[in-house]
């Protein structure tokens, strides 16, 4: 329209000419001003308008809809590739590839589909060994790795919860502290690695003798504890005698062949008034007390008065 507007004084006759125009040109320069002067008041006020009613009126789609396409976007058109996109779309919101996504065979989507998956697959199995290293990382740092039972950060984490408790709702509970007796004989005559059996084997029987509320743990060397929820002195002494027991009675069996094991063990009552370490002293010198009057026996731990380490 513009361009016919400004040739209509270019191609009209002489005579067609208006009287007030003084030629041709001027005719032309009015004709473009008057297109321009149309354009503009027509963009402004059209502008102006949209504006005003697009709170009311949607004139445009959103740029995800401009991506998808107005066929599928407005009018509900589906395809193969699209539902294909779908499926990935879920995966990635809900984050659960466990499930193939699928497309009609022999199409592009098939193909897309098929190179997804393989690349979902790789990710799911590289996901599946990060987890189970997290896991064992996770293990290794709470569990001992020789005897898998709870290392001595744990159980003194697990007993100073116990003392919390005690000292916030009352309460009574126990701790044994147990050192195998002539452990570094066992290691000087049949090697480390029959030494590793027997803390293993020590590890075992621990854990089987154990009440289900206990908490056995190794806090190094051949040196072992049981926390006991909810349980008195008595109590605690009558099942660290079957414990003691259950070690003594039985050789445990090694590579080296059967081997004669015997354990001390020092028990005490947790107070709300000690510290842990406190409470773990003492069970040391009911350990060191057993070592003394002859080994593999069970005494109630009390004030740390003696250090004979040789008994160990």
């Amino acid at each position: 329209g513009i361009v016919g507007t400004g040739l209509i004084p270019l191609v009209a006759m002489e005579s067609a000419i208006p009287e007030t125009m003084d030629s041709r040109w001027q005719w032309l320069m009015l004709q473009l001003f008057t297109s321009a002067g149309l354009g503009l008041l027509s963009f402004v006020v059209t502008y102006v308008f949209m504006k005003l009613t697009n709170s009311f009126v949607v004139y445009r789609v959103t740029a995800d809809e401009e991506r998808m396409g107005l066929n599928i976007a407005e009018h509900g058109a589906n395809s193969s590739l699209i539902e294909v996109l779908r499926q990935m779309q879920y995966q990635g919101e809900s984050g659960d590839f466990t499930t193939p996504v699928t497309a009609e065979p022999e199409t592009e989507a098939h193909f897309l589909a098929h190179f997804y998956n393989g690349v979902r697959q790789r990710f799911v199995a590289e996901n599946e060994k990060s987890q189970e290293l997290l896991e064992e990382t996770q293990r290794l740092a709470n569990h001992d790795a020789l005897t898998g039972l709870f290392n001595r950060r744990v159980f003194y984490n697990l007993g100073s919860a116990r003392l919390g408790e005690m000292r916030r709702h009352g309460g009574v509970n126990s701790v044994a502290m147990m050192d195998l007796d002539r452990f570094k004989s066992v290691n000087d005559t049949y090697g480390h690695n029959v030494g590793d059996e027997v803390l293993k084997e020590m590890a075992a029987r621990l854990s089987q003798t154990a009440r289900e509320s206990d908490v056995p743990a190794r806090l190094g060397g051949e040196e072992f504890a049981v926390l006991m929820p909810q349980t008195g002195l008595e109590d605690a002494l009558n099942a660290a005698e079957r414990i003691r027991k259950v070690i003594a009675d039985t050789p445990f069996s090694t590579s080296a062949g059967p081997l004669e094991v015997t354990t001390s063990i020092g028990v005490t009552e947790m107070s709300a008034d000690m510290a842990l370490d406190e409470i773990m002293a003492h069970c040391d010198a009911g350990l060191y007390k057993a070592k003394a009057e002859g080994r593999n026996r069970v005494v109630e731990g009390k004030a740390a008065a003696i250090q004979p380490t040789e008994w160990r």
